[in-house]
């Protein structure tokens, strides 16, 4: 009499025996180390590449495109932190940290790090600019007065540029000279007013980088307007 051969045991996913809280302290110290090495990755406070970094690490092994023409702009923006990045991690794990399972905890640590610094960064820069009881336009309006201070052409700035290529126009973004580290600095002062604005009490929540960038743009119509700048 026929019998069906019972199916093989369904493999259990391994189980990471160390916690975040066992490894935090740690892993957070070799982060503020390996920050210290590298250009400060603010494209990583996008939500968009936030999110295709977290699935790189949280799967490693998935072959990727190998034609840049078929990468999304968030894997052409992330493609240059890769090798670095893999090979902090494989010092981590050297170290007897494991990370399996836990790739989320590790990269909001990474990114809450990233944006520390960046705020420091931007605001040594930027210095501490508006008044108080101002609202989100004038105080809008007083960032670009501090921006054309900083920039020798304020109408061709990366700040605007950059943002409207990446949303708008994938191919244009990445055959763009300096597309990258445009987008790394866009990213990186719209993440400090984002925080700044907050602080200031110009806005009640954290307005989402393409809306601060949005409404920055039509400011900056209007401030054009203003001072009769090249558009």
């Amino acid at each position: 009499m026929y019998s069906p051969k019972p199916k093989p045991a369904e493999k259990q996913a391994e189980v990471n025996p160390q916690t975040w809280a066992q490894q935090k302290q740690l892993v957070g110290g070799e982060i503020e180390r390996f920050l210290d090495k590298i250009s400060l990755p603010c494209f990583l406070l996008e939500p968009r590449v936030y999110n295709q970094q977290l699935e790189l690490l949280r799967f490693p092994n998935i072959k990727r495109f190998g034609d840049w023409r078929y990468e999304s702009n968030e894997e052409f923006i992330l493609s240059s932190l890769q090798s670095p990045l893999n090979a902090f991690l494989q010092s981590l794990k050297q170290k007897g940290c494991s990370l399996q399972g836990l790739e989320e905890d590790f990269l909001q640590e990474f990114v809450h790090q990233v944006a520390m610094r960046n705020y420091k960064d931007q605001l040594d820069r930027f210095g501490d600019f508006l008044r108080d009881e101002q609202d989100f336009q004038s105080a809008c309006l007083s960032f670009l007065d501090i921006l054309a201070i900083n920039e020798d052409h304020l109408s061709k700035t990366y700040l605007l540029g950059s943002l409207a290529n990446y949303y708008k126009e994938p191919m244009i973004f990445k055959t763009t000279t300096g597309s990258n580290e445009d987008f790394n600095r866009s990213v990186g002062i719209l993440d400090f007013l984002q925080k700044y604005f907050l602080i200031k009490g110009i806005t009640d929540t954290y307005m989402p980088i393409k809306a601060l960038s949005d409404k920055l743009e039509e400011t900056y119509r209007h401030y054009q307007s203003q001072h009769q700048l090249e558009t």
